[in-house]
Order: structure tokens, then sequence, then C-alpha cells
């Protein structure tokens, strides 16, 4: 049953690969790009009507169906986690966490 319902959500995202690619692009709109890149970062992930806020408001709903309920979430975690290459030397692994959760009745698979 979970891998006929990945494979439902995937023919969903097939289907609406155009909208998910131009209101992703569109989430974008209105951040300052004149700012360092932990503030571009933080605008999108925590500003309204923009980045996540915009998925939610956007893209969620385009993807909402079939029985799903789609809801994009966000974690600032600039400068973390770090990790140490063998060099020695140090970087992070990223600005943003993206997390996809798939539940069925409630249980996270």
């Amino acid at each position: 049953m979970l891998i006929s319902r990945f494979r439902d959500f995937q023919k969903i995202c097939i289907e609406k690969a155009d909208d998910i690619i131009r209101l992703s692009n569109v989430s974008w709109n209105n951040i300052d790009f004149s700012q360092n890149e932990p503030e571009i970062i933080r605008q999108y992930l925590i500003n309204r009507n923009v980045g996540i806020d915009f998925l939610n408001q956007a893209l969620a709903s385009t993807l909402s169906m079939g029985g799903f309920r789609v809801k994009f979430g966000s974690v600032f975690i600039h400068q973390r986690p770090r990790i140490t290459r063998i060099s020695g030397d140090q970087c992070e692994i990223g600005d943003m966490l993206v997390i996809f959760s798939f539940l069925i009745n409630q249980n996270i698979h």
C-alpha cells in the first residue's frame, strides 16, 4: 500500500510539474537579494507572502489532492550543522533544511 500511495503522489507531482516549477520560482519574488546570504535565506523562510509562506498559500493547495495534504515548513540552520573535511577545513552543510514527510493514516513513512 505504501508504494502504491507514494506512486499516486508522484503522479500528482508529475502532472503539476509546471505549476511546481513556476510557483517555486515566484516564491523568490520580493526577496531582497542585495542582503547577505543568511538574510536572504531568513527572508525566504520566515517572511510573510514570500518563500515558505507563499508555497503554503499557492503550491500546497495545488498538490493537496487525491487524499494528500501538503504543508511546507522551514528551519533556519545557518552555519549548522558543520562538517570537517579530511584537510581539517570546516564548512556548513547548508542554510535551508527541507523535510519531506509522507504520512498515511497519520503515520510517517
